[in-house]
């Protein structure tokens, strides 16, 4: 009878020795697996030169309030259902056929070479919606140093989880996201995420010398690239896009005072 129970208690023991092995080999496999994904999608092995430009100015942005200018309607230069003043008079008119379309104001000077120029278009996407492209039709696999960005990785939800939806939104986000550490409790699908959106962002984003808020009756952003002022507006499913070259960052922002965008149907 003793001999039945000594061997019930080794039996037990061997279960829970059993158990006990089996439970450390699923933590060292997991963590084996979570610190390989870490590393896999390490945020430090990004060439972001110019995003981490993009991101310093982004951090320092300023803030524009735009206000009603009334300008004679004489005065005004029109495309579509854009209107500005016209300090384009003279300029020499150029259709744009290349994505999105639009047109162009140059001026030029004996030599032929472009002294200023005013570009216009109007599109139905901006940074966000690349962000949010579906990545088997937009990006593929991307491959950066060897990493590449899973075809199941979905940048769009991984954003609309973030209350991401706006290119403003975005860049925020990206700026508070651009340093995260994750650990090993943190989700792979976050982590191959958050690498997919920062892989994203180094590849799209510009090295930009200043960023400003715009905001009023306009709603939108000015990026400053040396003597470029690229100026993105928001008004319903429409992005509206200036681009003024030779320009002072005054002017320009004079300039979107009299800026009248009238509605305008996607249909």
């Amino acid at each position: 009878m003793k001999k039945k129970r000594k061997n019930k208690k080794n039996t037990n023991k061997k279960i829970i020795l059993f158990i006990v092995i089996g439970l450390i080999l699923l933590v060292t496999l997991f963590i084996s697996y979570k610190v390989f994904i870490i590393d896999k999608y390490n945020l430090e092995q990004l060439e972001t030169k110019s995003y981490d430009k993009f991101l310093e100015a982004y951090n320092k942005k300023e803030t524009y309030t735009t206000s009603a200018v009334e300008v004679k309607e004489k005065d005004y230069l029109t495309y579509e259902n854009i209107k500005i003043k016209n300090v384009y008079k003279g300029y020499k008119k150029e259709n744009i056929t290349t994505y999105g379309g639009g047109v162009t104001y140059k001026k030029y000077n004996s030599k032929g070479e472009v002294t200023d120029s005013l570009r216009i278009s109007i599109t139905e996407d901006s940074y966000i919606d690349w962000f949010e492209e579906d990545d088997k039709n937009f990006y593929g696999s991307i491959e950066n140093d060897g990493v590449s960005i899973p075809l199941e990785t979905d940048v769009d939800d991984y954003l609309e989880d973030n209350y991401v939806y706006s290119d403003n939104d975005l860049f925020k986000f990206l700026n508070k996201t651009r340093n995260y550490k994750p650990n090993v409790f943190t989700s792979g699908e976050k982590i191959r995420s958050n690498y997919a959106m920062h892989l994203m962002a180094s590849i799209t984003m510009p090295a930009i010398d200043k960023f400003i808020t715009i905001n009023g009756i306009h709603n939108g952003y000015m990026m400053v690239i040396k003597d470029y002022k690229e100026v993105h507006i928001k008004k319903g499913d429409l992005t509206y896009n200036l681009i003024f070259t030779n320009k002072t960052e005054e002017e320009v922002l004079s300039l979107l005072n009299t800026l009248v965008i009238e509605k305008k149907s996607l249909l």
